[in-house]
């Protein structure tokens, strides 16, 4: 199962538009360091739901940035907005406006080499009423659905249930945990379902680490962890996804 028909989900609105899929990814790139770079200056990334909040923020810079050509938009603006509004509709830390205002524009200084910036509180309303146009425009173009469940909420149960063949498994989990959220520098979520993206990163760590993962308790393949009479998770499903990440490093590279 996949949540949109390959070809819309292979041809973006940039697609259409001109972009090229590699300057696509190209953007993608630049815009998942951008988010890493403001939640730093945010102090998120120590708090327990860190994860599903950042996971949750992309997911919808994804879905709006899918519809809508990057050539239309600020993408800086939008994604501070996206992030803004997963704090919100998470009611995690801190969410005012004003906070993800001032970390968007110390981004933005610090590009521009600016070592003491100062923000006079003109310039704060200016972008503030940016942030939440764009707030409103994401929340528009996702009809007002903010129900979306990331891969963080099953990697939360995979955990404790990953066995591999030797030793422990918390370096492989600390591992899985880093690529499950380098997974959103591509649009990975927007097709694949998200706990076969949450098992791909397990894969991927296990694969990179050269460990073996065991099978469960009740002798099904460790990948079958959510499976039931009606869903049965493919091992192609889960290599599927790893390829599709690898391709687009390699792109990103080339």
């Amino acid at each position: 199962m996949k949540l949109l028909i390959y070809q819309d989900w292979l041809e973006s609105a940039s697609n259409k538009a001109g972009i090229s899929k590699k300057d696509e990814l190209k953007i993608w790139h630049e815009m998942y360091e951008y988010a890493r770079i403001l939640e730093t200056n945010l102090q998120n990334v120590n708090r327990i739901s860190f994860n599903e909040y950042f996971q949750k923020g992309l997911a919808f810079f994804h879905r709006f940035a899918h519809q809508i050509s990057y050539d239309h938009f600020d993408r800086n603006i939008y994604l501070t907005a996206c992030m803004f509004l997963a704090a919100k509709d998470l009611d995690m830390f801190d969410w005012s406006v004003e906070r993800y205002v001032k970390a968007f524009l110390v981004v933005g200084s610090k590009r521009d080499k600016d070592q003491n910036p100062q923000f006079d509180s003109k310039l704060i309303e200016k972008y503030t009423k940016q942030v939440l146009d764009a707030e409103s425009q994401v929340l528009k173009m996702l009809g007002y659905d903010l129900d979306i469940i990331v891969p963080q909420l099953y990697f939360k149960a995979i955990k404790p249930k990953i066995q591999v063949d030797y030793g422990d498994s918390s370096q492989l989990i600390d591992m899985a945990q880093k690529l499950l959220s380098d997974f959103f520098l591509s649009n990975i979520c927007l097709y694949y379902l998200p706990q076969n993206i949450a098992l791909a990163a397990v894969y991927k760590a296990s694969t990179l680490q050269k460990r073996e993962l065991q099978d469960l308790p009740n002798g099904k393949p460790w990948y079958q962890i959510f499976d039931d009479e009606l869903n049965v998770t493919k091992f192609e499903d889960i290599q599927e996804i790893d390829k599709y990440f690898n391709d687009c490093l390699n792109i990103l590279k080339s």
